[in-house]
């Protein structure tokens, strides 16, 4: 339970609760942005609709939690690629070049 810092050691109700609202608990403000469907419909049935949704800004921390994706070296990405034994070919000059040209082998089962 948590008591109310007016002063008058009373704990908070839902009603305390209101989307736009500053609340001060353990000394720090905290602003209510919004509710879920199952709150707007209780305090809707109160007969004391929440107000519209507000736009919560983004503190540094969150900003700070969101992935960075690398930068791609194409250098490097190509010098991997041929290390493994594969890589990309510079043009489609060397397809073209072998185009409908098959190697072709003749085996037999038999005895040698």
């Amino acid at each position: 339970m948590v008591l109310k810092q007016d002063g008058s050691k009373m704990p908070f109700e839902p009603t305390d609760f209101r989307v736009g609202l500053d609340i001060g608990i353990c000394g720090r403000a905290i602003r209510v942005y919004d509710a879920d469907a199952y709150t707007r419909e209780f305090f809707n049935n109160m007969g004391q609709p929440q107000s519209d949704a507000q736009y919560c800004p983004e503190d540094a921390f969150t900003n700070s939690c969101k992935p960075i994706p690398p930068k791609k070296d194409p250098e490097l990405l190509e010098f991997l690629e041929k290390k493994l034994g594969g890589g990309r070919v510079p043009s489609q000059k060397q397809f073209l070049d072998h185009d409908r040209k098959v190697l072709r082998f003749f085996t037999s089962s038999g005895d040698l």
